[in-house]
């Protein structure tokens, strides 16, 4: 069975979940079409039925923990 796909709405939801009012909302929409298109491209669970979805969720945490959507990473003034 392959993985079916996720939609850019799905990763959209995450994206709010996580940081509802972050600074980088304006871009949610290209970030959540960037990340639907890497996990329906290129799953790490490709024979699982929700392979494309635990892929992007990974995607999504891993980016949320890394830069918490603050613009500071953007503008390397992110500190540690």
């Amino acid at each position: 069975m392959l993985a079916e796909a996720i939609t850019a709405a799905q990763v959209l939801k995450m994206l709010y979940f996580l940081e509802p009012q972050g600074p980088y909302a304006p871009d949610y929409g290209e970030i959540s079409e960037a990340i639907a298109t890497a996990s329906n491209q290129d799953p790490l669970f490709p024979q699982r039925p929700d392979g494309c979805i635990r892929t992007a969720a990974i995607l999504v945490s891993v980016a949320w923990y890394e830069s918490r959507f603050h613009k500071s990473v953007e503008i390397g003034r992110a500190h540690v």
